[in-house]
C-alpha cells in the first residue's frame, strides 16, 4: 500500500509478535520485537576503535564485545576505586547502539551500588577483551 490509500499501513498484523498495533488513541505504534535497548553513552575513541578492529577479525559487532566485557565485570566485580580512578579519556565520542536489556539494567545497578558512571563501567569492561 502506499502513503495515499485510505489505510496506509498494515493494521490487520496477524505475525505471532505483531509488528504494528493500533493503541487505545487509535495510533498506530511499532512494538518491540527484541530483548534489546538503545542505549547512548560517551567513550574514548582509541577503544571504540581498538574494539571495532577486533570486532572485524571475530567477524562479529562491537557492541557485541563490549557486552561480553561487561558480563565478565559483572562477574569479578571489580573495586570501585578501580573503575573511578581510570582517568577518563579526552577522546570521547557519543556511542549509541544497543544492548541486552537483562544486562544493561544488572550495569546500571552494578554502576549505582558503586556510585560510578555507566560510562566508565563500559569503558572498563573494554580492557577485559583482548
Amino acid at each position: 500500500m502506499t502513503q495515499h490509500s485510505e489505510q496506509p499501513y498494515y493494521t490487520d498484523d496477524d505475525r505471532e509478535i505483531p509488528r504494528w498495533t493500533l493503541d487505545n488513541d487509535g495510533k498506530l505504534v511499532h512494538t518491540q520485537i527484541s530483548s534489546r535497548i538503545s542505549f547512548r553513552t560517551n567513550m574514548s575513541k582509541s577503544i571504540l576503535e581498538r574494539l571495532k578492529t577486533i570486532a572485524d577479525d571475530q567477524n562479529t559487532h562491537t557492541n557485541y564485545l563490549i557486552e561480553i566485557g561487561l558480563g565478565k565485570v559483572l562477574k569479578q566485580q571489580p573495586d570501585p576505586k578501580m573503575i573511578k580512578t581510570s582517568a577518563r579519556p579526552g577522546d570521547r565520542v557519543q556511542y549509541k547502539t544497543t544492548y541486552d536489556v537483562e544486562l544493561l539494567e544488572e550495569v546500571r545497578d552494578f554502576a549505582k551500588r558503586n556510585k560510578v558512571f555507566v560510562n566508565d563501567v563500559i569503558e572498563y569492561s573494554a580492557n577485559m577483551i583482548k
